[in-house]
């Protein structure tokens, strides 16, 4: 599986357009700077390192797998932004949400990567 170049191009994709489209939201709702999520290289990064395991934990199959790998993609960014990167001083609401729409964003970008590559 990771032996195929379009899922590396889909896991890259899905996890600086996850990012992106996450400053979107944020921008829209809460005016987050463009600087303090989308222009840090470093977020693009980390989005990136969140999405590769999902190819693997998407392997388990039909529905399951979606679902483990929006849990996979909410919980895991949580805890770094929680424990990690910071802003630690965010509820858990607020960051589990902001982190489960990044999740759906992720997911669908890399469904549709798949299709195209």
């Amino acid at each position: 599986m990771y032996a195929s170049f379009g899922i590396w191009i889909a896991v890259v994709a899905a996890g600086v357009g996850g990012c992106l489209g996450l400053w979107v939201i944020l921008y829209l709702t809460k005016r987050v700077p463009f600087a303090m999520l989308a222009g840090k290289p470093g977020k693009h990064l980390w989005s990136v390192i969140y999405m590769i395991p999902v190819p693997a934990i998407l392997a388990v199959g039909g529905l399951a797998g979606w679902l483990l790998a929006f849990i996979w993609l909410t919980v895991a960014p949580s805890v770094g932004l929680k424990y990690y990167f910071g802003p630690k001083r965010l509820p858990w609401a607020d960051v589990l949400t902001s982190n489960a729409m990044f999740a759906v964003i992720a997911l669908v970008t890399y469904r549709l990567m798949l299709m195209i590559v």
